[in-house]
This record gives structure tokens, sequence and C-alpha cells, in this order.
């Protein structure tokens, strides 16, 4: 980021901003079970690859309200800069837990060639917090090629940076994490 032409202001926004990711990324802890809390309940489902671009599958609800809620994703660690309703229909999910189909997202993003990892997260309603669904990982840039879906987990501290990766579609843990609208409203502001 190029601070030499930023007003004081603005560059405690971007500070701002760079702080609340971080946290974001380093204040995680497992999500509750759907219906257990006031967050955000969801899962990444998939994220798939296609020429130059990702589709990534999933849902989210808040147990606060019955009605679809935002979702927003963050690739290669930069947020995308639109925020989606997650209001798809999902059946499986009405019958699981008996709240309505309309929580469901699908939703292609441009993203670069090469292997991405995408980021969804649930938009706290009410009470609780914004909730991590999870983080995939695909390749982009090849039409019809697929690379298998790996998890990822990132954690930051000020002296070192650790990643973990393993090969899975599935996970029992869900990170989540408050903070992440007050970071999205801040980097909507620097645009």
């Amino acid at each position: 980021m190029n601070t030499s032409r930023m007003s004081p202001a603005r560059m405690s926004i971007a500070v701002v901003a760079i702080a609340a990711t971080a946290m974001l990324l380093a204040s995680c802890e497992s999500a509750p079970a759907p219906g257990t809390s006031s967050s955000p309940s969801g899962y990444v489902d998939s994220v798939t690859g296609g020429e130059g671009s990702v589709r990534v599958q999933g849902w989210a609800s808040d147990w606060n309200t019955l009605n679809p809620i935002k979702v927003v994703f963050m690739v290669n660690g930069q947020w995308v800069k639109q925020v989606f309703t997650a209001d798809t229909s999902r059946p499986d999910l009405d019958r699981k837990y008996s709240r309505g189909a309309d929580f469901g997202f699908d939703e292609t993003l441009s993203v670069p060639a090469g292997a991405v990892t995408v980021c969804a997260v649930a938009l706290n309603v009410g009470r609780g917090e914004d909730t991590i669904l999870g983080c995939l990982t695909a390749e982009s840039g090849r039409s019809g090629t697929t690379v298998p879906t790996t998890s990822s987990t990132t954690t930051t501290t000020p002296a070192t940076t650790t990643s973990t990766t393993s090969t899975s579609t599935t996970s029992s843990t869900v990170p989540r994490c408050g903070g992440v609208l007050a970071a999205t409203d801040v980097i909507a502001a620097l645009c």
C-alpha cells in the first residue's frame, strides 16, 4: 500500500483495517453448532476453479433471524469488494434445521490464475459475532481443471506466521472470529 499520498485520517483508517484483519486471522475459535449460539453458523461446501474464476458454494444462517444474511469473501488474503446474500435454495438445510431453505450461497468470483484460497465470512445480525465459515483452496485459470480442495488455517503473530494445509473437503472445526464487519466497513471506506 502506497501511503505517501494518504492523508493522516486515511492512513489511520488503513492501519485500523490492517489491524482488524490481523486480529480476525489470529483470534479464531471453534464455531458454535447450528442453533446453539446467537452467532451465525454455516459452512463452505466447495470452491471449484474455472477460467479466471472460482465458484464458492456453501450456506450461512444467523439464528437471530429467519431472513437470509450477508456473506463476504477473502481471496488470497484480500477482501472481495462486494457483499453477497446467502439466499440460494438449499432444501437439505430446511430438512435438517426446519428454518427454511433460502440460506445457501453459490457465487462466482473473478480471481488470478493459479492456486487461490477463498475464505467466507457470515456477517452477524443482532447479538453475537461474525463467523468465518471456512477457507478452501482451488486452482483457477485452466478450463475444466480441478485440483483437490484443501482446508487451510493461518495464524499470524507479530514475529511469526504459521500455515498448515491438509487435503480435505470437510472439517469438524470451523474457526469463528469477531470484528469482520468493522474491518470490511473500513476497507470499503478506503476504496
